[in-house]
């Protein structure tokens, strides 16, 4: 089950507002485990919830629930946690080097030093 890392409390789809971006984590993750940097490093999670019609790679619809989507809250550049969301853009912004990737759009990076992840074809050695 996922948490909302910010009140702790347990997510339900309908807590998701359509255009709002929410922080979570796998519940039983608690800030006082002696691990806790490195496993939130590895498991930080952004929600989005999207209107299909805003979703502009129509394979995330297929990855999506209710048009809510899931991505990891770490940067592909050094792994700094991207916290600042653009809601008219769906852009979200890493503040260590301004890598800017599009939720829309699968994650795209539309500005700045972030990776490109994998195309699916490319996960499959095609």
């Amino acid at each position: 089950m996922l948490i909302n890392q910010n009140t702790q409390q347990p997510l339900r789809p309908e807590d998701i507002q359509v255009g709002s971006l929410t922080f979570a984590m796998p519940e039983g993750m608690k800030e006082e485990d002696h691990d806790f940097q490195n496993q939130i490093a590895k498991a930080a999670l952004m929600l989005v919830r999207l209107r299909p019609e805003n979703i502009k790679d129509k394979k995330e619809l297929d990855w999506s629930v209710d048009g809510i989507v899931a991505f990891s809250k770490i940067c592909t550049h050094v792994g700094c946690p991207i916290n600042l969301y653009e809601q008219q853009t769906h852009h979200v912004l890493c503040p260590c080097h301004q890598s800017t990737f599009d939720l829309s759009d699968g994650g795209r990076v539309v500005f700045g030093p972030g990776r490109p992840r994998p195309s699916a074809a490319a996960d499959q050695g095609q």
